[in-house]
């Protein structure tokens, strides 16, 4: 009886086995340097001191130190992906801290900057997670770009966040190409208008003596190519991925108070206002033809 309802369980539940423990490693690990990295940055808030970065930076080198050590030697790509994702939440809040001052758009500008910079560092060692690294360096990308143009130009946030939008839609439509250059894929000639269709009937092979020589012509390997698009995919994957994400970023918000009005909210602009009347032009119109009409009804009703 013990051994059938053993063997009922077995077949019928899933069993606690090294995967499932490996990968619920893998999602506590993410939640611990998340939360180590809000901690830190709220430590910052009360005292003031800078000593929290440097615990945040000795962590961004131990994990991408670990991440170097298990891809390059214990061939885990999975592990170093994770160890790499890892650093990226210690690097940006480090940034953050190391900036003096209240928290603001300079402090999210050096944390995306940082994040960009290990990420880009840590596939380079690693050469593991092209998918990972690509949306993790997309994403700050374009968080630094609107951060710093909210340092910078002195923006309203609004603004600033329909132009990373934009930007960021603009990078989905560029991504193909962008991909088949980080990937080094062979692109195919193109060809202009009135110029010969195929390079090989109007263009002589190299020769060797007289003899023709096809197999001269530098083509890329089979596995060469193979690795390539593989590597191109993961980077599109990564790209795609992030792009969106950073263009949801754009939200409403009412009208922000300008340094030079004292407090007061900034006056509506006038297309505002033109694009409200215009707005309920159509309705009023529409309410004006069915009074109007109802009064036709109402004259020529016999009753």
């Amino acid at each position: 009886m013990v051994d059938a309802v053993a063997r009922l369980n077995e077949s019928q539940f899933v069993g606690w086995t090294a995967t499932s423990a490996r990968y619920v490693g893998y999602a506590l690990a993410l939640v611990a340097a998340v939360a180590a990295g809000a901690g830190l940055a709220a430590s910052r808030i009360d005292s003031g001191a800078l000593w929290p970065a440097g615990l945040s930076g000795l962590a961004v080198i131990g994990l991408i130190t670990a991440a170097t050590i298990v891809a390059r030697y214990y061939r885990d790509q999975l592990s170093s992906t994770i160890l790499s994702v890892c650093a990226a939440p210690m690097a940006f809040v480090t940034g953050m801290i190391l900036t003096p001052g209240s928290y603001g758009a300079a402090h999210l500008t050096l944390g995306f900057a940082l994040t960009l910079v290990t990420a880009v560092v840590t596939y380079r060692m690693t050469a593991v997670g092209p998918t990972t690294h690509s949306a993790v360096t997309s994403a700050a990308l374009l968080g630094a770009l609107g951060c710093g143009a909210r340092l910078l130009i002195d923006a309203d946030v609004s603004d600033v966040a329909a132009v990373v939008a934009a930007v960021g839609l603009l990078l989905i439509g560029l991504s193909p190409r962008l991909t088949i250059l980080l990937a080094k894929l062979p692109l195919p000639p193109v060809p202009t208008a009135g110029a010969a269709i195929d390079v090989k009937d109007i263009e002589p092979q190299p020769s060797i003596e007289g003899i023709g020589a096809i197999g001269a012509t530098a083509l890329p390997k089979a596995d060469a190519l193979e690795r390539r698009s593989y590597i191109a995919n993961a980077y599109l994957t990564g790209i795609v991925g992030a792009s969106p994400a950073s263009s949801r970023s754009r939200r409403c918000s009412p009208p922000l108070p300008s340094p030079a009005s004292n407090g007061r909210t900034r006056p509506t602009p006038r297309s505002s206002v033109w694009s409200s009347a215009c707005a309920d032009a159509p309705t009023a119109t529409s309410s004006r033809r069915r009074s109007s009409s109802s009064a036709a009804r109402s004259w020529w009703s016999p009753c």
